[in-house]
């Protein structure tokens, strides 16, 4: 039963984020992964986002990585709203 609700909170907190961070970014700003002090997503305006909720984002048709990585086949570190799902030019 604990796990059960366990699951239940961890998927109303996603319902609960996500629009949140969709919501600021359709406004144009972008979610970043930065490593500094340690892993950690934030949203252009200085808004930290779970780890969970960001990964959840980023899945989205409708979001984009802007091709910002620090190695070749590495995910992106930024990530912008997209509505057309175009991908990015290098």
């Amino acid at each position: 039963m604990k796990n059960l609700s366990a699951k239940r909170r961890r998927l109303d907190r996603l319902n609960r984020e996500a629009p949140k961070v969709i919501a600021t970014m359709r406004q144009g700003e972008a979610l970043h992964l930065t490593f500094c002090p340690a892993r950690q997503w934030v949203l252009s305006t200085g808004v930290r986002v779970a780890d969970e909720v960001a990964r959840f984002v980023i899945t989205r048709p409708d979001v984009a990585g802007v091709g910002d990585a620090l190695f070749a086949e590495a995910p992106a570190q930024t990530w912008r709203w997209n509505p057309k799902g175009e991908q990015p030019h290098d």
